[in-house]
């Protein structure tokens, strides 16, 4: 390692700066992609990569590979929101940060933070890209939601502080994310240019908090958004904005750490700005590392030219070279003891604590006759197979699927069969999801579940955003899990089937009504590329 950033070449410290994707299968299935990234790294030199996806074994194989042949140590970032099992096969998945925020224990936080650190080295990831800070407070955001802790600034900022202490004193860095605050957003960056309409006393009393109390816990690094904060002045994405980035995280809150941008080949920063001008921009606003650049050889040469041209001070680069070489420092420093307890038991007892009752009276215990209709809306296959399974382990066989490819004759059947049945239990699978561009359900669902619901008593079953209960007031009952996690779908169903008590509090404010979803959902295609970071 340099005593210093100015022991670098200035292409060195360039490529210090740049963090490109890293998928599991250039690791693992196909070894040519293995060698090809080797030799890109001995090229440019990379600061690190951000992995999405992989298998654990293979992974902890080729990331040592890869710390082998680089000349200085490389971080290696993840999204690890809830558990290194999001994106490394065969490690912990735990339930998402909202279900965290509404099981109410900051114990919970802090042991999710430390076994995501844990089983993330184990697989050579040092750089967990979590926790989210960002306060969910508006019903229309399309891809924060359950991703956050929940809307109330004081405990989130709780969380997520109990998040980083743990996952640091665990041996990872942590990263608190998206400032200045992606929660009050209706639009997602990953394709347009959202803006936060609030002033500066609304963020500081709303957005903020989470991030001062991140860096008071001494977070190794902040995570850029996305997005305009026009009352401020700052039209441009905020990752590009020195008011934002140097002005705000830098000075105002004093952070000292590294500041990552969110990543650079989202539709918020292209179509703005061409890869080697987003990259010298972003630089020149604060961020010290560039995340996912579309073209990351053309963010190094832009990098480079700008330097050598004038319009990108030296000493900026070298100061966030130095950063970079601080973090990677601060990891030969970093504790690696084992969490208390075992994961799958912290999954549980979270995913148990935090079902909510957020409408209606507690009931007994499901009846056995009650026809279950799960509503797909975009799920994950596998999701909807654990909901299968589950409701027959216990004995709710009378179930059914509805989408949005659910033909008018067939609802209607269903309608008929519901008014015969002693009540129905309606599961909803709406994830989060790039390109979605929503998080509630749209009419062609909601119109014939509402006539079911006036028909017949329902309780509603939400795996998704908490914010639907505005958008089906006709069912009797809404309970909220805040999350698909397979451990989740057995913890609601086994608890709703035995008619014990629902425990979670409700970690956001519901509003008495939400805007109107589109009649039908349109261009929904699922992504090609990573999901989020």
């Amino acid at each position: 390692m340099p005593h210093t950033a100015r022991d670098l070449s200035l292409d060195e410290a360039v490529g210090q700066l740049i963090c490109p994707t890293l998928f599991g299968a250039q690791l693992g299935d196909r070894p040519y992609h293995a060698e090809a990234v080797a030799l890109e790294l001995e090229r440019y030199g990379w600061g690190g990569y951000i992995l999405f996806h992989g298998k654990a074994a293979a992974t902890r194989e080729r990331v040592a590979a890869l710390q082998a042949v680089s000349r200085l140590p490389l971080l290696i970032a993840a999204d690890m929101e809830h558990g290194a099992g999001q994106q490394i096969e065969g490690l912990s998945a735990f339930p998402p940060a909202m279900a965290f925020g509404a099981a109410d224990a900051p114990d919970f936080a802090y042991q999710l933070g430390a076994w995501t650190a844990r089983e993330a080295l184990s697989v050579g990831v040092n750089w967990v890209f979590a926790p989210v800070a960002d306060v969910t407070s508006n019903p229309l955001n399309p891809i924060i939601s359950i991703r956050s802790f929940g809307g109330d600034p004081t405990r989130v900022a709780e969380l997520v502080a109990a998040f980083v202490k743990g996952c640091q004193a665990h041996g990872a860095l942590a990263c608190a994310k998206h400032f200045p605050g992606h929660g009050d957003t209706a639009t997602d960056s990953h394709t347009r240019l959202p803006a936060v309409i609030a002033s500066r006393a609304r963020l500081e009393a709303i957005e903020w908090p989470p991030f001062r109390s991140a860096i008071a816990a001494d977070v190794a690094s902040v995570m850029s958004a996305h997005l305009a904060l026009p009352l401020l002045g700052i039209d441009a994405p905020a990752t590009l904005s020195r008011a934002a980035m140097t002005g705000l995280l830098r000075e105002e809150l004093d952070f000292k750490g590294l500041i990552v941008s969110d990543a650079l080949l989202m539709g918020a920063i292209t179509t703005s700005a061409s890869p080697a001008e987003a990259a010298v921009r972003a630089v020149a606003a604060g961020c010290d590392v560039l995340l996912m650049p579309p073209d990351p050889y053309a963010a190094h040469a832009g990098l480079v030219a700008a330097v050598e041209g004038g319009v990108l001070s030296e000493a900026r680069v070298y100061e966030a070279a130095e950063r970079v070489l601080e973090a990677k420092r601060r990891l030969d420093r970093s504790v690696s003891d084992a969490p208390e307890g075992e994961p799958q038991e912290l999954a549980r007892q979270v995913a148990r604590r935090a079902l909510t009752l957020a409408k209606g009276e507690q009931a007994g215990p499901l009846s056995k006759g009650m026809l279950v209709v799960g509503v797909d809306d975009g799920a994950d296959p596998s999701r909807l197979d654990a909901w299968h399974r589950s409701l027959e382990a216990h004995g709710l066989a009378r179930h059914t699927r509805v989408s949005r490819e659910t033909t008018s004759q067939q609802w209607e059947a269903l309608l008929q069969e519901a008014a015969s049945a002693p009540g129905v239990l309606v599961g909803v699978f709406s994830p989060i999801r790039v390109s979605k561009d929503r998080s509630l359900l749209t009419e062609d669902l909601l119109e014939p579940l509402r006539a079911i619901a006036r028909r017949v008593e329902t309780t509603v079953l939400s795996f998704s955003s908490p914010f639907l209960v505005s958008q089906l007031p006709e069912a009797a009952r809404w309970v909220l899990a805040f999350g698909a996690e397979p451990v989740q779908i057995e913890a609601a169903i086994d608890t709703l089937s035995r008619g014990l008590p629902l425990e979670g509090r409700l970690p956001v404010t519901l509003p008495t009504d939400v805007p109107p979803s589109p009649a039908r959902a349109v261009d929904e295609r699922p992504p090609t590329g990573p999901a989020f970071a």
